[in-house]
């Protein structure tokens, strides 16, 4: 179950990526191409296909680790206990 849950983290990561790239091409599309009218024709993405393939496997394993970390304690196992508001003792009242 653990394993199936740092999945999840894993692909929350890949998608807050391919967020932030699709809020740079927007940024991109309202500021940089309106100015210039470079429209990107002549650039390519077949070479960085290798890089970008390498990029997203990282950060699905990034999110895949840190998922687990934080998922099945471990991140966790280190902090001390905290105390709690009332004392472990509780004394009764005389009568």
């Amino acid at each position: 179950m653990v394993v199936l849950e740092s999945i999840g983290v894993g692909m929350m990561a890949v998608v807050l990526l391919l967020a932030a790239v699709l809020v740079m091409v927007g940024l991109y599309v309202q500021v940089i191409w309106p100015l210039t009218d470079w429209d990107l024709v002549s650039v390519s993405l077949e070479p960085y296909n290798s890089t970008i393939t390498a990029v997203l496997t990282g950060v699905f394993i990034g999110g895949f680790a840190a998922g687990y970390w934080c998922i099945s304690g471990n991140a966790w196992k280190r902090l001390p206990r905290p105390t709690g508001v009332l004392p472990r003792t509780v004394v009764r009242a005389r009568r």
